[in-house]
């Protein structure tokens, strides 16, 4: 299902020839603010001309400058997008050059920082947390990868040692207090992301669809559209924290052909979605070393929050549950 969804949505994104709708001429309106001022005074006086047409031409109708490098992708944006280049100055230049370095390792950071498959799926399949579950997908735009065919054990992400340090059980009112802040948190991380994703849009160009808004957000979607596939119903239990959890036991059953076969598949598809990160981020066109230092810092402060949220979740469910090693056949995690 994960998969599916995955291979839709990057399809949509490569047929977007087909649908007029998605062009924005939202662009150039607004600028992050290191060189902000340079953009918008070009945009005013050298470049006013290309900016009107851009306000006012339709795609079809657009003049494409193939030998400026344009293709009916950047029909609208290009001439504009050449005409600020052309009065920036190479240090302005330089300097964009820096930001889009930075950028281009933040998709790989922050998978590393980031949750995994697993441990998200263990939050929604043993924690019974689906809302917590969708809510920290959104907030985590990158997801951690990990090796083709690497077997991953569910029972070692609840396996309990001597030293590990006890997790407090909050009760009562401040039992409830605990659970609104995780909400609040997590809510907190997913729109910020949400948020920096929109900013990058607008106050960006991406070469790789110059024309549209749309693909920091559509790398950030797709994030979340790894972990979605888990995502079925409404556990009754979703507003009670893990370690709250009464005691049960879960089977871990014997691998089958079917779990190998999608497990490579999903390691596949995070592996794609890092490089098409990378590929959007390393892209974008004015924005500055330093604006770039503080996008990444949000993308991490959501990724962290989100990752603090769900260990602590995990860890209370080492608590809350007993691990038994039951072999069947038929699946991998009841």
């Amino acid at each position: 299902m994960r998969v599916i969804l995955a291979l839709s949505l990057i399809s949509l994104a490569l047929n977007l020839s087909q649908v007029d709708a998605f062009a924005s001429i939202e662009q150039f309106k607004s600028w992050y603010p290191q060189y902000g001022f340079i953009f918008r005074h070009l945009l005013q006086n050298d470049c006013a001309k290309q900016y009107d047409n851009y306000l006012t031409r339709d795609k079809k109708d657009a003049k494409i400058d193939y030998m400026g490098g344009a293709d009916w992708w950047s029909a609208l944006t290009q001439p504009v997008v050449q005409c600020l280049l052309n009065g920036s100055g190479e240090f302005v230049k330089s300097q964009m050059s820096s930001a889009q370095v930075l950028l281009g390792v933040a998709p790989t950071t922050l998978a590393l920082i980031g949750p995994s498959a697993e441990e998200m799926s263990t939050l929604l399949i043993v924690g019974r947390r689906p809302l917590l579950y969708l809510i920290l997908t959104c907030g985590s735009p990158s997801v951690f990868f990990t090796r083709a065919f690497q077997y991953t054990n569910p029972a070692e992400l609840l396996s309990d040692h001597r030293f590990r340090l006890r997790q407090h059980h909050p009760t009562g009112i401040l039992r409830r207090g605990v659970t609104l802040l995780e909400y609040v948190l997590a809510l907190g991380a997913m729109a910020n992301a949400i948020d920096v994703h929109s900013d990058l849009g607008l106050r960006t160009i991406c070469p790789v669809l110059p024309d549209w808004t749309v693909a920091p957000l559509l790398w950030g979607g797709l994030g979340a559209v790894v972990h979605l596939g888990w995502l079925k119903r409404l556990a009754a239990s979703e507003f009670t924290m893990c370690a709250h959890h009464e005691n049960l036991h879960y089977s871990v059953r014997r691998e089958t052909k079917k779990y190998i076969i999608f497990s490579w598949l999903l390691s596949m598809v995070t592996m794609v979605h890092i490089v098409f990160g990378t590929l959007v981020l390393s892209s974008l066109l004015f924005i500055g070393p330093r604006d770039a230092l503080s996008v990444v810092g949000r993308y991490m402060a959501s990724v962290v929050l989100c990752r603090v949220i769900l260990m602590y979740e995990l860890s209370g469910l080492r608590d809350a549950y007993k691990t038994s090693f039951v072999i069947r056949r038929g699946g991998y995690l009841t």
